[in-house]
């Protein structure tokens, strides 16, 4: 279950300048995974990837039942940087009180607590405002989580290897 709907822009203009909306989207992605505050972003995901109790990325909430997705796993990681929390278990623990998450019958995650549907738990915008509030571009924040609930497909430990390979490929060498 993605926070992100179904990835059409409604656009009161037309098409074309739903894509033009796009491309300027994707420049601005671009310029934040290359810039300092970016390569800074894949050095500490990397890090904070391989820091997890639980080598596991959830999809559809910020947290649930002790694990995370990757902008989850990111702000524990800061969390601990900050020393804010002593480890990234404690972090996660805190992170989970802010944006609660549970699992459905089926294994899908969903964010905000058990039938409680009045707030929106570790949504698009709060997903990329942890982010943000950790020192992300918020363009790369949510292009993080939608790439968590969207591309990286598969098992929770699929997702994990294929966050942790992405992260790598889009860390330039340091000169």
């Amino acid at each position: 279950m993605s926070r992100f709907g179904d990835g059409e822009c409604e656009c009161q203009f037309g098409c074309q300048n739903s894509c033009r909306r796009f491309e300027l989207w994707q420049a601005n992605v671009c310029r934040a995974i290359n810039g300092r505050r970016g390569q800074q972003f894949f050095r500490d995901s990397i890090q904070a990837l391989e820091s997890l109790p639980s080598k596991r990325l959830i999809a559809g909430a910020i947290c649930a039942e002790g694990e995370v997705c990757a902008i989850g796993a990111y702000a524990a990681f800061k969390a601990v940087q900050q020393r804010t929390s002593t480890s990234m278990a404690e972090a996660i623990y805190k992170l989970e009180t802010i944006y609660p998450g549970w699992r459905d019958e089926n294994g899908y995650v969903h964010p905000g607590e058990f039938g409680d549907d009045s707030k929106n738990y570790g949504e698009d915008q709060e997903t990329a405002d942890l982010g943000a509030h950790y020192g992300m571009a918020r363009v790369l924040a949510w292009q993080v989580a939608e790439y968590n609930d969207e591309w990286w497909d598969g098992s929770p430990e699929q997702r994990y290897e294929q966050a942790l390979a992405w992260a790598r490929s889009k860390l330039r060498e340091q000169g």
